[in-house]
């Protein structure tokens, strides 16, 4: 029997008793003692934590030129593809971007598992580069910034949404499953006429 017909269960007894009842607190107190006597584990099945897999892949043509990222999510065997395309950016930020976007689809604090081909991206985090920049305010020496930063910061802040997010690199064009999909929609991605501009980019070269 599960947790919800032992309740009813529970509920049932209640007002066929002689038992009284304060307020809704004392019911609650009641209901989570009965249940945990009937040896049920409640908590298991409201606190399970999504498990995901994100695949991204990022392009440029030229680099900097148009770009695209292509991201596959992936929970439970089951697959949702995403990609978009610009109209000038560079290859990193596409790597950075497909990331980032996958991230944010997720409503539900989730365990994931980023998969890409980008060292750039996954030794930035698993290195501490990101954060080393984050704790020097983006400045790698006195008069240089990192590259980038406004992504870097965006990703930082989506990875503390989640409950983990964990970066793995694989080797590209490696007929890896998903990653040749991810690098195939970021191509047709910079190559569709549905092209945004990567304003960060752009802001970045008119500051320079």
């Amino acid at each position: 029997m599960n947790y919800e017909l032992k309740s009813m269960k529970f509920l049932y007894t209640i007002f066929h008793s002689n038992k009284v009842f304060i307020n809704r607190k004392h019911v609650i107190k009641y209901l989570c003692l009965y249940l945990l006597n009937e040896n049920i584990n409640f908590m298991a099945n409201w606190d399970e934590i999504p498990e995901i897999e994100l695949y991204a892949d990022g392009a440029a043509e030229p680099n900097p030129g148009r770009g695209g990222f292509g991201v596959i999510m992936s929970y439970k065997g089951k697959q949702k593809e995403f990609s978009q395309g610009y109209t000038l950016t560079t290859n990193n930020r596409m790597e950075l971007m497909g990331v980032i976007f996958g991230l944010q689809r997720l409503k539900t604090k989730s365990n994931v598992h980023v998969y890409t081909d980008s060292k750039y991206v996954a030794d930035g985090i698993n290195k501490g580069w990101a954060q080393k920049w984050k704790s020097k305010n983006w400045h790698i020496t006195k008069n240089k910034i990192a590259l980038n930063y406004d992504l870097w910061e965006r990703l930082l802040m989506l990875i503390e949404e989640q409950n983990s997010v964990t970066f793995h690199w694989i080797k590209g064009h490696n007929a890896h499953p998903e990653n040749e999909r991810c690098d195939k929609l970021a191509t047709l991605a910079l190559k569709s006429e549905n092209l945004l501009e990567d304003e960060g980019y752009i802001n970045s070269k008119k500051n320079n």
